[in-house]
């Protein structure tokens, strides 16, 4: 893993969001691979990516899962901007039908903009969506 850069105009700060809730950051280059994310985030303890595992970049009317696929690809060509928020979405061994019901990591829906939970509907849905979107929002400094 390459030492963190300082903060510059080709400098892509990054916020991960981890299934348990907590949250990574950090520095990368812009014309650093992939790769290099997703190794940054396979050696973060906190992150327990250490099975297969993909970041989604989401927001509205925008999702994108990233994975080996991708890793050879540079995050400019990503077009990753100055700061990014990215979801860890980890694929889990066992198949949807084997884990119980509350242990189901969000889903990308094949419609595409939306992270899905298995009985996500109603207010509680819709608050959590204003909540992400405002979230969203000041990372982007909007707010």
């Amino acid at each position: 893993l390459q030492p963190e850069p300082d903060a510059g105009a080709t400098v892509c700060s990054l916020l991960v969001r981890l299934p348990s809730g907590g949250r990574l950051q950090r520095r990368f280059q812009r014309t650093w691979l992939l790769q290099e994310v997703l190794t940054w985030i396979e050696s973060e303890p906190e992150a327990n990516a250490e099975s297969d595992f993909r970041v989604v970049q989401k927001w509205p009317g925008h999702c994108r899962e990233l994975g080996p696929a991708e890793a050879n690809e540079t995050l400019s060509a990503l077009n990753f901007a100055r700061q990014e928020a990215l979801f860890l979405q980890t694929l889990a061994s066992q198949t949807e039908e084997e884990a119980p019901e509350e242990e189901k990591a969000p889903q990308v829906e094949s419609g595409g903009s939306k992270l899905s939970r298995p009985g996500r509907s109603g207010q509680w849905a819709e608050a959590e969506d204003r909540a992400h979107a405002m979230l969203d929002r000041r990372l982007e400094g909007e707010e």
